[in-house]
């Protein structure tokens, strides 16, 4: 039977955390889910860690297909902030499965694109940038003071001290909550804002809650967990250890 991605997630955490023990990792699997078997052998979990280990996900191979064209990229922002989350940090695994890009787009592509602009950190033309006062918000040194939390349902996204201040100009686009018909969003333009004041997050399990939306891209837009509101931050496939949360986004107590 074919491993879900929970599962992968699962068993590659259970395998570094039981010391690299395929078997190990295999007993611990099967007593949090109270199961007698399964659900693979210990040649699969190796083979499962061999393919993280060298390509820093679980995910199945990409398909092969055409890089989207400008308008598409829109569109497809859009419904990647519209539609439900496809990963959460509140799965049981946590899972790291977070898929690198299918392909690269063409250079001509890459100058129209608003996943482009978003994954250079690139300013959209005409837009305004956008800082916060941060007098309290950031420590001495240099990381959250505060907890993070959604503005919408106060669902806790970083503890305080699990992030770092940083000064990125990065574009998001408008804030909205799963399903819901982005009015702003016409064709080959995306409303959003210029944000330069972020928390840098360096590992995906330092947060407590927080959502992914389907790839746009090589960017992965996080939202709240709870009530799908977002984007609250920006992350780029490329990097796997760069996660950013917009100061403007979030709320802090």
């Amino acid at each position: 039977m074919k491993l879900t991605g929970v599962q992968r997630g699962e068993l590659v955490k259970f395998f570094y955390s039981t010391g690299s023990n395929a078997e190990a990792a295999l007993r611990e699997y099967r007593r949090v889910h109270n199961i007698r078997g399964g659900p693979c052998s210990r040649v699969a979990v190796h083979k499962l860690i061999k393919k993280f280990e060298e390509t820093g996900c679980t995910c199945d191979k990409p398909r092969s297909g055409r890089p989207p064209t400008p308008t598409e990229a829109v569109s497809e922002i859009s419904r990647a902030v519209a539609e439900p989350p496809s990963t959460s940090t509140r799965a049981v695994a946590r899972s790291p499965d977070l898929p690198k890009s299918t392909c690269a787009p063409s250079e001509k592509a890459r100058r129209g694109s608003l996943q482009y602009l978003s994954a250079q950190g690139s300013s959209m033309e005409g837009a305004e940038v956008i800082e916060v006062d941060r007098s309290g918000l950031v420590s001495e040194d240099g990381k959250n003071a505060k907890t993070v939390l959604c503005q919408r349902c106060g669902s806790k996204v970083l503890c305080p001290g699990m992030a770092l201040f940083a000064e990125k100009e990065l574009f998001l686009p408008a804030m909205m909550k799963k399903r819901s018909t982005p009015g702003s969003l016409g064709e080959g333009s995306v409303s959003g804002e210029q944000l330069k004041d972020h928390w840098l997050v360096d590992d995906m399990y330092a947060f407590e809650n927080v959502g992914f939306t389907k790839d746009v891209g090589n960017v992965k837009y996080l939202i709240c967990a709870d009530c799908e509101v977002g984007p609250i931050g920006w992350h780029c496939l490329d990097d796997k250890k760069s996660f950013y949360v917009a100061l403007e986004r979030v709320k802090h107590e």
